[in-house]
């Protein structure tokens, strides 16, 4: 009796870890039956699913597939990619009726496509869980693309992929017509301008095409004359012995060449355009080494990260609106009621109606 209690005990404290092994594979099976009695050419070039799972009750093993991709025998071969770093292009919903237009928003430096716009509180992701029912018949996708400071890596090669991502994702005649508001927060903002810049001049991408489709940007934040990059020096320095990470962030000081030269060939591709530019009003930690971890996180000193003379365009078709929150939260709303959510709203409702 005794040896049953026991093996009734370990059975319960694995009862998580068997449960969501247990979705894991319903939701496979369920997938294979969608494939074989339901063909439906997808939106973009790889169809995406977004899973919510709670990874801290997975099995150790299924932890590490989650990073690969999963081969499938079925009666065609299957290849199942569990992404949790959403690099590249990601749908976060499925619009109704015709698509009026493509949302896309990216995130900043060494963020995370889907994490760097969720709430901490609420966990509340308003790209995904708001927007798509403020707007029901517009595509909305979320764009990563990896950029670690510990890596080199130059914001043009990053502007000349996302420009091509655009295009795979907007095949059609149709798709290539649809309208487009981009959303950006940050770093996320410059690699938009720096994609668009690069998209005029472009032969090889059908650049034009999404330059002339571009209809209003929406920009959280963006260091159009630069930003605080003195701590994030210090910590690359610490974590890397790579240059070029330092000559990104140098790209990206207060008072950089290369953001000066930006705002100058912006004159011509930004004119007539609707651009909201949004910019903080609390202040944010630095990050700093801890003395006891040897780790470093946000806790040094509170500074202004990007000044306001440095998050606004000065144009005459920018709308300009302050967020009561720091750099890093002021994309994260708790619910739709939140003000900053509401102005996001209105702006692209406006956008929408100026299309239409």
């Amino acid at each position: 009796m005794e040896r049953f209690s026991v093996i009734f005990e370990r059975i319960y404290q694995h009862l998580p870890a068997l449960l969501s092994l247990f979705v894991v594979i319903l939701i496979i099976i369920i997938f294979l039956h969608t494939i074989k009695y339901r063909k439906k050419a997808a939106q973009i070039a790889n169809p995406t699913a977004l899973l919510n799972l709670d990874s801290s009750n997975l099995p150790g093993k299924l932890k590490g597939k989650l990073q690969r991709p999963i081969t499938l025998e079925a009666e065609e071969r299957i290849n199942i990619s569990v992404d949790t770093s959403f690099y590249g292009l990601t749908p976060l919903n499925s619009s109704e009726g015709e698509t009026l237009m493509d949302i896309v928003a990216v995130t900043g430096l060494a963020g995370h496509a889907y994490g760097s716009w969720r709430n901490k509180e609420s966990f509340a992701m308003w790209l995904h869980d708001f927007l798509p029912y403020d707007f029901k018949n517009c595509r909305i996708m979320t764009y990563g693309y990896g950029l670690d400071l510990k890596k080199e890596g130059r914001i043009l090669d990053h502007a000349k992929m996302f420009l091509a991502q655009l295009n795979t994702a907007r095949r059609s005649s149709q798709e290539k017509r649809r309208p487009i508001i981009f959303i950006g927060h940050s770093l996320g903002g410059i690699l938009i301008l720096q994609m668009l810049l690069h998209a005029k001049d472009d032969q090889f991408f059908n650049g034009q095409t999404i330059l002339k489709a571009t209809k209003g940007l929406i920009l959280f934040g963006t260091p159009y004359q630069g930003m605080n990059v003195s701590a994030l020096e210090d910590m690359v320095k610490d974590i890397s012995t790579n240059e070029d990470p330092q000559r990104l962030l140098k790209q990206l000081e207060e008072n950089s060449e290369f953001l000066e030269r930006q705002r100058e060939n912006l004159i011509q591709i930004l004119y007539g355009l609707r651009i909201c530019s949004f910019y903080e009003l609390d202040e944010t930690k630095e990050v700093k080494k801890n003395s006891s971890t040897q780790a470093w996180d946000r806790s040094g000193k509170s500074i202004q990260m990007v000044k306001l003379i440095s998050a606004q365009l000065f144009l005459p078709t920018e709308y300009r609106m302050p967020v009561a929150q720091n750099h890093t939260d002021m994309v994260k709303f708790n619910t739709p009621a939140d003000r900053t959510y509401q102005q996001v709203v209105a702006r692209i409702r406006e956008h929408i109606s100026n299309i239409g």
